[in-house]
């Protein structure tokens, strides 16, 4: 594995992460930022027998199908309450409508019988 020397802008420390990613265990010192923390985690891989990575593979997928899974549930349930509310909305409206119609029907039949006995 090359010497790190001077390397301080982060295409050089890019680079000289995928060359040598295979062999990496650890981040070396300058290499904090995030980004670059975040590779570590596929340095365990890009170590892996074929065995071994068609094994992760087989999990990833597993993951990625049942993350999958619930966000369609969960976005599937969002639609259903948001829909229900509204036509829940919309059919007390109406009924509204319809009580409101009918009362005043009541009073002014009620005002005319006054008016008019």
């Amino acid at each position: 594995m090359k010497k790190l020397g001077n390397v301080t802008d982060d295409l050089r420390k890019w680079i000289y992460l995928f060359k040598n990613l295979n062999k990496l265990e650890s981040l070396p010192e300058g290499f904090n930022q995030k980004k670059f923390k975040n590779l570590l985690s596929y340095t365990e891989v890009a170590k892996f027998t074929k065995e071994e990575f068609q094994q992760y593979l087989k999990e990833m997928h597993f993951e990625w199908d049942t993350y999958a899974e619930e966000l369609y549930t969960k976005t599937r349930i969002e639609e259903g309450i948001k829909k229900g509310v509204e036509q829940g909305l919309q059919q007390g409206l109406q009924q509204g409508i319809e009580k409101g119609i009918q009362q005043g029907i009541e009073k002014g039949i009620q005002q005319g019988i006054e008016k008019f006995p």
